[in-house]
């Protein structure tokens, strides 16, 4: 009940209100640090429940169970945003951190301190050794998808959900969609990285280690053209 009424009344809203402040271009260095405070907190919230029915998981075992699971296929920064996320908090936090419980971040990132966010022109970038990037959309927009985005009808599903019950969908999210949603979407596509068009995307100014990024279309691969166009023209014949 506690997680439910978290995401409802705290994550969520902050959620919502931190992705205005993204489209408005008008995020502050502080909103970032506390929308991954209460990201933070939702995954509190989880291992909380699952040692309340007398599982003895650890929160950084919890935290790479959901980097292994919610990631994006093909994005640049692959399976690390849950973990760069409890870092930051805890560089946050303790000031210095734990130098054995975060060895395998260190030894990719280099030197983690609250320092590596900062402010520039409205835009909250991550800059680790090698690494700089839109922090933001990069890590904190697609981590809250992969939260709030899952609803709960009742309690078992959120222990279900606590315990790794995170299988995809039963179908495909293009399955449902109008055909004339699915061409606008053919035809402006997001990058998979930050989520922006490609006239706005800004990903090649970004470095992931020996890789710098690029706009990376996100593609339906279910996406038939001469399909969708027959259910908007019924008319319409392929050549």
């Amino acid at each position: 009940m506690d997680y439910r009424i978290y995401l409802d009344t705290i994550l969520r809203p902050a959620a919502e209100s931190y992705r205005l402040s993204m489209e408005s271009e008008s995020t502050q260095l502080h909103q970032a640090f506390s929308i991954s405070t209460f990201t933070g907190q939702a995954i509190d919230y989880l291992i909380a429940i699952r040692q309340a029915h007398g599982d003895s998981i650890t929160r950084t075992q919890f935290v790479k169970s959901f980097d292994e699971v919610f990631y994006i296929e093909g994005a640049k920064l692959l399976n690390g945003k849950f973990r760069l996320i409890d870092a930051t908090n805890n560089a946050l936090k303790h000031i210095k951190l734990d130098s054995k419980r975060y060895q395998e971040l260190i030894q990719k990132y280099g030197p983690i301190t609250f320092r590596c966010l900062s402010e520039q022109n409205k835009t909250i970038f991550c800059q680790l050794a090698n690494y700089r990037f839109d922090y933001s959309r990069v890590v904190i927009r697609p981590i809250l998808e992969s939260l709030i985005d899952v609803e709960f009808y009742d309690l078992d599903q959120v222990r279900e959900f606590a315990f790794g019950d995170w299988g995809p969908p039963d179908h495909s999210p293009f399955e449902e969609e109008d055909p004339i949603d699915q061409m606008i979407e053919y035809c402006n596509p997001i990058c998979l990285d930050c989520g922006e068009g490609e006239a706005e995307c800004s990903c090649e100014t970004y470095r992931y280690g020996e890789e710098f990024g690029e706009f990376q279309p996100i593609s339906n691969e279910t996406f038939d053209f001469d399909d969708v166009m027959s259910k908007i023209y019924g008319s319409y014949l392929s050549d």
